[in-house]
This record gives structure tokens, sequence and C-alpha cells, in this order.
């Protein structure tokens, strides 16, 4: 049999009249949805809850769905899994793959590697398997944080959800048309209803995963729901002539009065299972009575040509909006009507492009080829789209628009290189988990027959402001024979001496007690350990500013700060002194300064007027000192109590003029508002070292500098 996409209909015998007719005010609809999803991603302050635009696509689709299996000719489970699969993906795949292979593109040429950016590549990668929602979750972001808002595959975890609740569906919806009972609708609704209980068990019990197929079936079901409970009514799906009654187009217009104002009174601050209900209940009587029951509001508001023409064109645009709008952010910036416009203008060409030039044309073509070919041609054109993705992140490096990209030893602190090209030495690398943390070992390498192995070892606990001394430290490995354990763990400080919740999670506290009881098993007499911390306020993360100098300075020196500072030093001091008392020799980094713009994010033509950049001026060496003196006079006070302690400042290295600046003779300093570059590691260690051990080390020469 040729169960192709084009295969003529033969109804089932429960199926209803007209169940394949066209109804235009789900065209309505679906614009409303994806409009409201495109001005929230625009300027969420514009429709706070215009994110649930995404529900209301969820509940259209298991609706639109339903009736378009309906109408699939198939005697056996076999034929009708390869119709079904087949127009879903004749229809999902060929844009899909087009915006994600320009996506990455976008990505290799216009996006630096950081923090950031960690989930990217994975997210982009998974999408192609229909997998992007599991990336997501299992970095424990939600839709609204950073990390997710700078990624431009984040909007794929709608279609993973889709494509996994396919999976389930056809079975199901198969044996209800099958065996041409109730109970198979039963067991959808046993389905919808175990979802919806399951959210709301997260959402009283733990924190709710935004991006979970488990917390986001029922609102697919529920459509498959109510075209199941239509059919069984045998309630017609060709629309009637004869008008409702006035109170059912008045309930009608209540319907759509309610989702409107879903839009602008949830946000994602008090967004709960509530707000969901509110856009769904009301979504699910509208599919149902503008059906049935024909009036003016739908005919006028959705069902009109413009409204028709955008809710086509939907998915393309829900596809392309999002990458744009992030490619904005990490370019030219957002903020601005200029901005957004542009924003726009690309949105609607693009999608444009991707609607007459690939999703209708591919759409028409796949029809006319048997089902298991159509399948056979989308997995072959992911597979090949995939490898391409594949191939541009693993050519990053050579094809990327960005000077941080193109100079990667010189921005990020975890490049090996080697300041003394007589010294061939190189450290290596071990790495151990310990309680689901990395600790970083550094010891030397096969080629280091001419350092002298020595028999101290130095420990550093801290945040990520530990991590940016890693090419520091393998070089201090490497010339001076101690071996280096690095413990840390980015966002949990060990002594940050300020006033904030930073650090005071469950999670950095057993960080902090599970690395430091490791390192009190191992420390010895002679060894040494070094804290690392930014012990000063943040004026920019890397995504949006934090703070000015003003209220950084009033902050540092108020009287809250004092108070903390007092009881932090007198904490640590009870907590250090034994380890003194041994015979370990205790280092502090000093404070260093901090920025209010992000150099990697500012460094090229196409993004150094994004307002992220707006603050990038410099600041005197007398202004700074002046910011942490409350700092540096708790760290002098505890070094005079402990028996063997230091403070290890970089400041004369890092601003060895009145004016400290993010680079030094054209080279990075910061990567960004608060870390260290690479080319700083190589710039510190001689002064590292020199505190290590001793003033009668002979200097190391701090050019040439040559990093590998």
């Amino acid at each position: 049999m040729n169960h192709s996409l084009s295969s003529p209909v033969v109804k089932p015998s429960h199926s209803l009249e007209g169940s394949n007719h066209y109804l235009p005010f789900i065209d309505g609809l679906r614009a409303i949805a994806v409009l409201s999803v495109i001005i929230f991603h625009l300027q969420a302050s514009w429709m706070p809850g215009g994110f649930l635009g995404v529900d209301l696509f969820f509940i259209i689709s298991g609706y639109v769905v339903s009736r378009a299996a309906s109408q699939i000719s198939a005697a056996s489970l076999q034929p009708f899994l390869l119709d079904f699969y087949a127009r879903r993906m004749a229809r999902i795949i060929p844009p899909l793959l087009a915006c994600l292979v320009a996506t990455f593109v976008f990505t290799v040429l216009f996006i630096p590697p950081a923090w950031l950016t960690q989930t990217i590549d994975k997210t982009g990668l998974w999408a192609y398997l229909g997998l992007s929602n599991i990336v997501l979750s299992h970095a424990q972001e939600d839709y609204f944080s950073p990390i997710a808002e700078l990624n431009p595959f984040t909007h794929t975890w709608s279609l993973g959800i889709e494509e996994q609740f396919y999976l389930v569906f056809a079975l199901i919806f198969f044996s209800w048309m099958a065996l041409r009972t109730g109970i198979i609708f039963l067991i959808t609704g046993v389905i919808a209803f175990a979802s919806l209980g399951y959210a709301v068990y997260m959402l009283h019990h733990l924190k709710v995963d935004y991006f979970s197929s488990l917390i986001r079936g029922w609102e697919l079901a529920f459509g498959v729901l109510l075209f199941q409970w239509q059919v069984i009514r045998s309630s017609s799906l060709k629309p009637p002539h004869a008008l409702a009654v006035p109170a059912r187009q008045l309930f009608i217009i209540f319907c759509a009065i309610s989702i409107l104002a879903a839009f602008f009174l949830i946000s994602p601050s008090n967004s709960t299972l509530l707000g969901v209900l509110w856009i769904a209940l009301p979504t699910l009587a509208l599919l149902h009575l503008c059906q049935n029951f024909p009036n003016p509001f739908q005919q006028f508001f959705l069902e009109n040509k413009v409204s028709r023409f955008i809710g086509k064109m939907s998915y393309s645009l829900y596809l392309w909006h999002w990458p744009i709008f992030v490619g904005c952010k990490w370019t030219i910036g957002l903020e601005g009507m200029k901005e957004k416009s542009i924003a726009l203008a690309a949105t609607i060409i693009c999608s444009v492009i991707s609607y007459f030039l690939i999703e209708i044309p591919t759409r028409y073509w796949l029809k006319k080829v048997r089902s298991v070919f159509c399948i056979l041609i989308c997995v072959l054109g992911t597979m090949f789209c995939y490898w391409i993705s594949l191939q541009l992140i693993n050519h990053k490096s050579e094809i990327s628009l960005s000077k941080v990209v193109r100079n990667q030893a010189m921005w990020y602190p975890n490049a090996i290189f080697n300041s003394d090209p007589s010294n061939p030495c190189v450290a290596q690398i071990k790495t151990k988990i310990l309680n689901g943390s990395t600790v970083w070992i550094y010891e030397l390498g096969n080629a280091c027959a001419s350092v002298k192995q020595s028999s101290r070892t130095l420990f550093i606990l801290g945040d990520s402001h530990a991590l940016q001394y890693r090419a520091m430290l393998a070089e201090f490995t490497s010339r001076t024979g101690i071996s280096t354990h690095l413990y840390s763990n980015g966002g949990c400080p060990f002594m940050s001496l300020l006033p904030d919740n930073v650090g005071h999670s469950e999670s950095c506290r057993e960080f902090t007690r599970t690395s430091y009881a490791d390192i009190q098993k191992v420390i010895r007499k002679d060894d040494l350990l070094f804290l690392s911390s930014l012990r000063m306020l943040r004026r920019v993360d890397q995504w949006a500013p934090l703070s000015n100098l003003s209220f950084v300075h009033a902050k540092m020196h108020s009287l809250k700060t004092q108070e903390v500072i007092k009881a932090e030093i007198l904490e640590f001091e009870k907590l250090l002194t034994p380890l003194s008392n041994k015979g370990v020799s205790v280092i502090f980094s000093a404070p260093t300064p901090t920025w209010g713009f992000v150099p990697f994010r500012c460094e090229d033509w196409f993004n150094d007027k994004n307002p992220i950049c707006s603050d990038n001026g410099s600041i005197s060496k007398e202004e700074f000192s002046k910011l942490r003196a409350p700092i540096m006079q708790a760290l002098l006070n505890l070094t005079h109590s402990l028996p063997d302690a230091k403070i290890w400042d970089a400041l004369p290295i890092l601003c060895p003029n009145a004016e400290c600046k993010t680079k030094y003779e054209g080279h990075p300093l910061y990567f960004d508002g608060d870390h260290l570059s690479g080319y700083a590691n190589t710039l510190l260690e001689p002064s590292f070292e020199r505190l290590i051990l001793g003033p009668s080390k002979p200097q190391s020469p701090l050019d040439p500098i040559h990093v590998q």
C-alpha cells in the first residue's frame, strides 16, 4: 500500500463530517499566540504575560494534530505511524533545519565562549533531536534566566516538548480510532490530569521545571481531549450557518478578553500554574464555540486576512524571532527603538523567506513522496545539518569574526603558557570530583626533569575568582615544582567579607565544608593555602550592569559592611588559626579592580556599541584604593593574628600607572567585569612566585611571554 501524505482520505466510522474542514479562526488564535510571544521577547514590560502565548500554542497544537490524525486512512498501526510522522516531519523539519544551521553560523561567527554561553552549542545540537528542553532542564536554568535569555536556541524547547508528546500521542490516538470506545478517551484524560497533577505537586513541593515534558504534557493532551470529546458527542465539526444565541456570543467575547487580560496581568514574577490555566481554559472554550457557533467577533478579529496570514506564518515567525533578538543582544543591543525596529524587520524578512521558500515548497514536495521516503529524507537532512553544525563548532577558532575567539590564549585564563623558552617543562593537569565539584591538580609533567619536585603543596580554595588563576598556577607549578590543588566552585566564595547572599546557599555551604575538610586531611607543615575571592561589589554581570561607582563606594563603606567584615574576620580567624599553628602559610588575595562593562563582549566592531559597553571608562588607582580600603584593613588585621599569613596584591601589576585600565599595551587584562584574562595571568605569575619563594628568588622575566 502506498502510504503517502497524498493518499486518499477514508474517514473512520467515528470520524465526523467536515473534520478536515479549514477553520480560519485557528490561524487567528495562532496569530495572537505568536504576536504575544514576540512582543514579550522584544520588551517584556509591554506585555508581561506574553510568554503564555507558548501555552496557547500547546493547546492549539494538541487539537489541530488530533484533527489531522483523524484523517489518516490506515488499517493497522504501522501505516498509521508512517503517515502521521511523515506529516509531522514534513511540517516541522525543513524550516527548523534552516533556522538551526543559520543560527549556528551566527553563533560561531559572533558569540565568544563564556560562562554565559556554556549551554548554547549543546542546546542547538540537541534541538536537532527534539531534546533541547532536556538540556535546558539539566542546566537548572529557567526560561527567564540570563543563560536562557542569551541562548539563541532556547526557543526550541517548546518544539522538543511537542515532538516528545507525539511519540505517546500517536499510539494512543490510533488505539482510540481503532477501538472506537470511550475507554481510550478516559486513558487520555488520565494522562492529561496526571501531568497536571504532577505540575501541581512540583509547584508546591519543588521548583517547577519550566522545560519539562511531564509538566507541560497536559496542555497538549487537553487539546486532544477536546477533539475526542467532540467526536464522542457526535458534534459536527462543520460550522453551522445559524448564529449562536447572544449569551454564547458574549461568552466567546469573555473568553477572548480573559486571554488578553492574562497577557497583561500575569508576569514572570507571579506566574503560576493558575496563570497557565487562565490561558488554557478560555482557549479550549474558543476552539469549541468558534467552530460550532460562528459569530461576528471571530469573523472580525480572528478570520480577517491579516490574522489568517500571520497565523499561517506563525511557525516561521516563532522559529526566527528568537535567534534574531538574541543575536541583537550579542551585537548591537536590543534596548533602543532603533535596535528593536531592526530586529523586527529582520524577523519579518527571515520569516517571509522561510515561509515562502522553505516551509510551503518542502511541505508540497514531501506530500508527493511515500511516507517512508519522506521520513528518510527528513532524517538524512537532519543528520547532514547536524554534521554541518558540528564542523562549525569544531572550527570556530578559525572562522569566528571575534577577536576574543581568535586570540583565546590572551583572553581565557586556562591556557598553558611558558615565560621561559629555555625551560621545556609544562605542568600536567589532573582532576578529581569531590562531592560534585571539580578539583584541579597541577603537577610536574614528563618534560620537567630539570625542575626539582618540591615537598610543598599549594592549596587554593575559592570561587570563579580562584579559577581565574588557572594559567598562572600551571606555570607556577612548572617553574617551582610545587604541586597545586585548586578547589573551586563558581558562585561559591570562601571568605567574601561582603553583606550579601552570594555563596550562602546550602549547596555552596556544602562545597565549602567538604573542600575545607578535604584540605585539612592532607595539608602539612610548610604547605600553603591560598584563599581567593572577589571581595568587592560587582559592577556588572556578563549580561547586565549592576551598580555604578558611587553606589559601590557607599556600600563598601557602609556601617553594615563594616559589621559583616568584623564578624567574618573573627569567624575565619578561628577557622584558620589551627592550620596556621600547624605551620601552614595562609595567603589572601587582595581585591583587584572591577569594571562597569564586559570587555569580551565589547572587543569587536559588531559589538562595541552595545549598551553593555557604555560604562567603559578607567578608574584611578587612588580611587580604587579608597574603594577597597575596608577590605584591605580587615585582611591586614587578619594577617597580624595568624603566625605566617600574607596578602598577595596584584594591583601594582594590573595597574602600573595612575589610571587603571582593562588593557595593557593593547592586550586584555580582564575577560569580563571582574575576572582576569589569560594575558594577566602571564604578568602575575612572577609576582606570585616571589611571594611564595621569598625575595631571594631571582625575578622571572616578564618578557618575552610565550603562550602555547
